[in-house]
């Protein structure tokens, strides 16, 4: 199973999405003209792309896939995608989710298997991926992520190999055991700002979406390749608290 969002169909989506959720005096056009941003086009980047554009009320500004049972995965995906951050009003403490994912349920209420925020604390914004309900980790580490600049995520949920990673830019932020309580299935992917994002004013854009599912026998490659590599242990909750 192969899921492409590169936002290259117009007018409309390259996939075929289940619902579309944009708040009050927010945005969301799968038709940006990548020839207007400045120096044109990021390297990869086709002629278009999403925007996401969230004002002053609302926080959502998404598209939603949802899979009823059996079609859910139970094996994870590797997930890639492109990221720019356009303007921020993100004040202390606020967040934006970019792309979430859930387990089988009910899509507004499911458990979350893992998800990424643009989030601002004190003076410095980040991307932060939070895995299940509780485990947190940021990039850059010090430090914030700069506006107009493309950050190339890459998340693998591995349900075979009991792993989870995630790459920015080619720098590993975090490898590790991925811990039993996380959900052992995927079966919504939404990319976008979620309602329960308390971030307002800003708009960022997203490319080159694709989730690939994990197969019994790349998993099993993947862990002979990975068995020089340190892996932290089960990590430990953080006390921080986000809904999507």
């Amino acid at each position: 199973m192969t899921f492409s969002e590169h936002f290259e169909t117009n007018p409309g989506t390259d996939e075929v999405y289940t619902s579309q959720h944009v708040g009050a005096g927010n945005v969301l056009d799968p038709d940006f003209d990548t020839s207007l941003l400045g120096g044109g086009a990021p390297a990869g980047w086709g002629s278009q792309c999403g925007l996401v554009s969230i004002g002053a009320t609302a926080g959502d500004a998404g598209w939603r896939q949802h899979v009823t049972s059996p079609g859910e995965s139970r094996t994870g995906f590797l997930t890639t995608f492109s990221f720019l951050l356009s303007s921020s009003g993100l004040l202390d403490g606020q967040g934006i989710t970019l792309i979430v994912t859930k387990e089988q349920g009910d899509p507004d209420i499911a458990p979350l298997a893992w998800r990424i925020y643009m989030w601002r604390t004190g003076a410095e914004t980040y991307l932060l991926l939070i895995v299940g309900e509780d485990l947190l980790y940021r990039y850059p580490a010090v430090g914030s992520i700069a506006a107009g600049t493309v950050y190339d995520n890459v998340v693998r949920y591995d349900l075979v190999g009991d792993r989870f990673s995630w790459s920015v830019n080619g720098t590993e932020v975090i490898a590790a055991v991925l811990p039993v309580t996380c959900p052992q299935n995927i079966a919504t992917k939404y990319i976008g700002s979620s309602g329960s994002s308390t971030g307002r004013n800003t708009v960022y854009l997203l490319d080159r979406i694709v989730f690939v599912e994990i197969s019994i026998v790349s998993a099993v490659i993947f862990q002979a390749s990975a068995r020089s590599h340190t892996f932290e242990a089960e990590p430990r909750p953080s006390t921080f608290v986000a809904r999507a």
